[in-house]
């Protein structure tokens, strides 16, 4: 359950970001939203069992994260549409290659952001209960470290 809040309180200073500099998008928010995609689809793999290793080892792939988590069943949850795994895939791009830290110079393209604040926002909401159910399946045992 911590890593889904972690995801939350990223989508919140998201959201938080782009209403402050609303005159354009911010490389920070996308950058923010990758982080809460990742830890969002990371807690529901924890739900489901794995281990803090195996979460290292997609490390920040959002289309990796993506592909494990429908490996098992997050399909039960939410059904991401082309569209969607579209703008997943766009801002993995950015994101897996840390341009959005260390941004090279030259011309971007990014993902329209309100695009992105939707998938973001509905993995969100799609994984929480499940992760709260969740929540203490590591507790007291050796896989106990998130």
């Amino acid at each position: 359950m911590r890593l889904w809040k972690h995801a939350l309180d990223f989508f919140e200073a998201a959201r938080w970001v782009h209403e402050e500099r609303s005159d354009r998008p911010f490389i920070i928010t996308y950058f923010l939203l990758g982080q809460s995609l990742e830890l969002a689809l990371k807690a529901f793999l924890r739900g489901k069992g794995q281990t803090k290793e195996f979460l290292k080892a997609v490390g920040h792939d959002l289309m990796t994260a993506v592909e494990e988590s429908q490996r098992v069943d997050l399909g039960t949850l939410i059904t991401l549409d082309p569209q969607e795994r579209s703008t997943i895939g766009f801002l993995n791009n950015l994101y897996a290659s840390k341009d959005l830290q260390y941004p090279e110079s030259g011309s971007k393209h990014y993902p329209p952001i309100v695009e992105v604040f939707k998938v973001a926002r509905r993995v969100l909401e799609s994984t929480k209960t499940f992760c709260i159910e969740n929540r203490k399946r590591h507790f007291d045992k050796p896989t106990a470290v998130l």
